[in-house]
């Protein structure tokens, strides 16, 4: 049976045939354009739905590697950049108690980062007030 020849278009892809589907919403005959509605809605709320809880739950996962790793090696001084997401994750998954780290949003690090710096310039200022004085 040839598809094609009962005027049956193939796809490579589902979002190919959403996409002629939008299209086919704009033409002024009606029977196409509720078809073409109703294939939309489908993809939305199904393939649309599943990527996204797909996305999630890769997310979620990805998170759980980086705590574990990140308790594995807590004895090494450095700091790891994450995603705000993943802090988010990782603050609802695991407890302080179970975090051999400090865990904290890119907010708080620039926070305590400026107030270190500051105190750092102050301590400069001061040495170089004792230079002079002496």
């Amino acid at each position: 049976i040839d598809l094609e020849d009962m005027g049956i278009n193939t796809y490579s892809s589902f979002g190919d045939y959403v996409s002629d589907a939008r299209k086919a919403i704009q033409s002024d005959d009606s029977k196409y354009k509720e078809i073409a509605g109703n294939v939309i809605k489908e993809y939305e709320t199904k393939v649309k739905g599943e990527a996204v809880a797909s996305r999630a739950a890769i997310s979620g996962a990805r998170s759980t590697k980086m705590h574990e790793a990140a308790n594995k090696s807590a004895d090494f001084l450095g700091v790891w950049k994450v995603g705000d997401s993943h802090v988010d994750d990782i603050g609802k998954e695991v407890s302080s108690d179970d975090r051999a780290y400090n865990l904290m949003s890119k907010d708080d690090f620039e926070e305590g980062y400026e107030s270190w710096a500051d105190e750092k310039d102050k301590m400069v200022v001061d040495e170089d007030d004792k230079k002079t004085k002496e």
